[in-house]
């Protein structure tokens, strides 16, 4: 006799929303991101949430720089994590410079890698999805996220 034991599925939250291309987007994305993530009342520190303006801003600011049309964006909280998806129309990948610590500009991706307990890049036929997942638990899940992964 068959029988199933109940699986018990992690909870999941996700909002999503589109940005239009202008010298708003990045602080309109940053503003809507923080304000859904505290509204689900996220474990995340103080220190947490200013990586995730920073990680938004560094994210929207590249895709703003190399790719044009509106940028579609999903926020999604599980049991352990918040992951951030910022899809555009570009082909090209972002890639790690070794740049001048003194320049304007080429740190988002090494920022990205230095702040998010996890990233990654993933080509879809449209374009692209960039993504980053900061742990909950507040400042120590930082520490204790181990490897990063950088994956589609």
């Amino acid at each position: 006799m068959w029988s199933a034991v109940p699986q018990r599925m992690p909870k999941s939250k996700r909002h999503g929303f589109l940005v239009s291309p202008s010298a708003e987007a990045v602080p309109t994305a940053r503003r809507q991101v923080v304000s859904i993530v505290q509204g689900w009342r996220a474990d995340l520190s103080d220190q947490r949430i200013d990586d995730l303006r920073l990680l938004v801003s560094e994210v929207f600011t590249n895709a703003l720089e190399h790719a044009c049309g509106a940028y579609a964006v999903c926020v999604e909280q599980t049991e352990e994590r918040i992951r951030v998806e910022v899809t555009d129309a570009a082909t090209d990948l972002p890639a790690m410079r070794n740049g001048d610590l003194d320049a304007e500009s080429g740190r988002g991706i090494f920022l990205v890698s230095v702040l998010a307990d996890a990233w990654g890049i993933r080509p879809i036929d449209a374009g692209k999805v960039v993504w980053f997942e900061l742990h909950l638990g507040g400042e120590e899940s930082r520490q204790s996220a181990g490897a990063k992964t950088v994956h589609g």
